[in-house]
């Protein structure tokens, strides 16, 4: 094995034991992860024979965190230099298909029209060449309504570290408008990262407004406000306490991937009291509790949750409180020699009062709700008269709160490490929307009169 080979081995080593110490799947007994935590390992290994270059060193390492098929356990590289390969044109989902949505104006070589399906690549259909090329390196989760829409993209582009090991096909068949199959042979040109994301993401802060009479939209966009975020946070929740008269609320997640699920209940509690939201959150938890893997990471873990406190005023008062306690609980177990920390959850009969306000709930989600995003579509989905619209939501394990830890400034592993026992949403469980979205999701002037004529 070359140098490279040896370095990557050494990083995959150093994970493995990263996972092992904190992880707490590793330590419950989890089958499905403890049989990947031997088996991908081996496979890994094996991957790292083929490294042969500095920009490839954590690729079987990437490969093997996706294994564990765990949102919340990531590698991230910090590589700025990596480039791309992509053969031309893009695609998107139409009712199953892989149709064709974009083509380069200038390529050396024919490109299918806009329209065209793609019906195979080197032989196979395009969702078997991903489900068993780079979604093993992306998302192995091809049960998720969001994963072809994830996936689609990687049809025709690679990230220059990934391309050794996943390649790009080299030949395509397309069916034509007229119903005919034409072969196209594929060329991979490398192109600035940059220059090809010609994002349309949504981009806006907290807030609330109004589309109609009494039709108010609220743009839930972020729980992890932190230092930049957080004086918009504090002006959106004066704004939800100060509203009357409403009919409709429109609980708009749309970019939304977690953070902190105090800030979801925070909200929640600013629109319909405290006791309701309490009663709602707890009423179906009654054998639910979560447990720390105690750990020299939960430490690290409440330190990097007081970094991001330590200016943001608004940041919700029973978050501040949970992580304190949580010091104190943690210390004790350390101290103690435990190898778990236990924390029940409450739970309440009725609630004292009639909450502020019940108007018509439209909960709008996208394929990247995830985490705390998620526990708050847990609550949100008990209101009553509540329609939820968009895409399928993302999905997340039952392991949760995620500590980061750098590995010599050129990646930082994200590794949970407590798990939650009998929680209602099963692991990896998406919620599926009542109505679905066609049209593009983060286009908000269509979405809202989408909303406003076949909704509401």
């Amino acid at each position: 094995m070359n140098n490279c080979g040896i370095q990557s081995k050494e990083y995959l080593d150093l994970i493995r034991q990263y996972i092992l110490i904190g992880y707490p799947a590793i330590s419950c007994g989890d089958a499905d992860a403890c049989n990947w935590f031997d088996f991908g390992y081996a496979e890994a290994v094996e991957l790292t024979k083929k490294v042969s270059a500095k920009d490839e060193l954590f690729i079987p390492s990437i490969y093997y965190v996706v294994g564990f098929k765990d949102s919340h356990l990531n590698l991230i590289l910090q590589d700025k230099n990596d480039f791309l390969y992509w053969q031309g044109w893009r695609a998107k989902l139409v009712n199953g298909d892989m149709i064709v949505d974009e083509v380069s104006d200038e390529w050396p070589v024919r490109l299918p029209p806009l329209g065209a399906c793609c019906v195979g690549c080197d032989g196979v259909k395009p969702l078997h060449y991903i489900r068993s090329g780079v979604a093993r390196f992306v998302d192995v989760r091809d049960h998720l309504d969001g994963w072809v829409k994830k996936m689609m993209d990687f049809a025709s582009v690679r990230k220059g570290s990934l391309y050794k090991f996943c390649p790009l096909p080299s030949v395509c068949d397309f069916r034509l408008s007229d119903g005919s199959i034409e072969t196209y042979t594929m060329f991979s040109k490398k192109i600035d990262e940059e220059g090809y994301n010609k994002s349309t993401d949504i981009n806006f802060k907290p807030g609330v407004h109004e589309i109609d009479r009494g039709i108010y939209w609220m743009n839930i966009s972020d729980f992890m406000p932190g230092r930049e975020g957080d004086v918009a946070w504090g002006e959106f929740l004066k704004q939800v306490k100060e509203l009357e008269s409403v009919d409709v609320l429109v609980l708009d997640t749309r970019g939304n991937q977690g953070g902190s699920s105090f800030y979801g209940v925070e909200l929640l509690e600013a629109i319909y009291g405290k006791d309701y939201i309490e009663w709602l959150a707890n009423r179906d938890c009654e054998k639910s509790y979560a447990a720390w893997k105690v750990s020299p990471f939960i430490f690290k873990y409440i330190e990097q949750v007081n970094c991001c406190m330590e200016s943001a005023e608004n940041c919700p008062k029973e978050f501040r409180k949970w992580i304190d306690d949580l010091k104190g609980n943690v210390t004790w177990a350390w101290n103690s020699g435990l190898e778990w920390l236990v924390e029940w959850g409450g739970r309440k009969e009725k609630f004292m009062s009639n909450p502020k306000i019940l108007p018509k709930v439209v909960l709008i989600t996208r394929s990247d709700c995830r985490s705390a995003c998620l526990d708050f579509v847990d609550i949100v989905l008990q209101l009553p008269s509540v329609i939820h619209i968009g895409q399928a939501t993302g999905a997340d394990t039952i392991y949760t709160e995620q500590v980061i830890i750098n590995i010599e400034d050129l990646a930082e592993l994200c590794v949970p490490i407590k798990m939650w026992r009998n929680r209602p949403r099963e692991s990896n469980q998406a919620y599926v929307p009542h109505v679905k979205y066609e049209g593009d999701i983060n286009n908000t002037a269509v979405l809202q009169n989408w909303v406003l004529n076949n909704v509401l």
